[in-house]
């Protein structure tokens, strides 16, 4: 055979089988995307959780330099530090779809019995907000009241100065709910406290951040 036929015939196999693998890609993804929809024509449901609260695995923690709970909520996980009374990380997903409004927000922040968790009076007077790692507004308007009731749980808090946790980070979470997720689907997000510095506490307990960190992904 012609050395120049041949190598065209060898170049125009290469090309069917790339765009025979882009065809079965995007083959996958639209059957993804089918199965994510909700079924039927009635009311959106609460989403179900499992693998929704997290994606490519737990948060590596070998390094954090203290010993890190796992605790599993409905709509969120939380790796737990009871050295230092705050989430080292809380992971979540936020998808596109509504189920109503939130409800109305507790008095009072809950004790999280399940570890040595910070107070709500922990917080009282010290000049800092009970800053929300998972977020009250996009849970509750994705999982329901009943999984929004756990964001208010003391194990999902930490330390926010007023001006960040009633403005930069309530838009951001508002951000994820009304505008990421709708237009991405889904958007997975990894949140918590970072420490460095002088070790300072409120009350002598909750050690103080000197930042605190997001990481979304999205697309998946």
């Amino acid at each position: 055979m012609n050395p120049r036929k041949q190598a065209v015939i060898v170049a125009l196999a290469g090309l069917l089988l790339v765009a025979a693998l882009i065809t079965a890609v995007v083959w996958a993804l639209m059957l993804e995307q089918q199965r994510r929809k909700p079924s039927g024509s009635g009311n959106p449901r609460a989403e179900t959780t499992g693998e929704l609260r997290i994606y490519g695995g737990l948060p590596n923690a070998s390094n954090y330099g203290h010993p890190v709970i796992v605790l599993t909520n409905a709509a969120y996980l939380t790796g737990y530090c009871e050295a230092r009374r705050n989430p080292a990380w809380v992971a979540f997903s936020v998808g596109s779809i509504s189920i109503g409004p939130t409800a109305k927000r507790p008095s009072r922040f809950t004790t999280d019995t399940r570890t040595r968790s910070a107070t709500h009076d922990d917080f009282t007077g010290s000049g800092f907000d009970r800053g929300h790692m998972a977020p009250n507004y996009a849970i509750g308007t994705r999982y329901g009241h009943e999984a929004q009731r756990e964001t208010f749980l003391m194990s999902n808090i930490s330390p926010q100065a007023p001006d960040l946790n009633r403005s930069w980070w309530r838009v951001l979470e508002e951000m994820e709910a009304n505008d990421f997720a709708v237009r991405l689907e889904r958007v997975w997000v990894v949140t918590g406290p970072i420490f460095g510095g002088e070790v300072k506490k409120l009350k002598g307990v909750v050690v103080l951040p000197t930042r605190v960190g997001m990481v979304r992904l999205s697309g998946f």
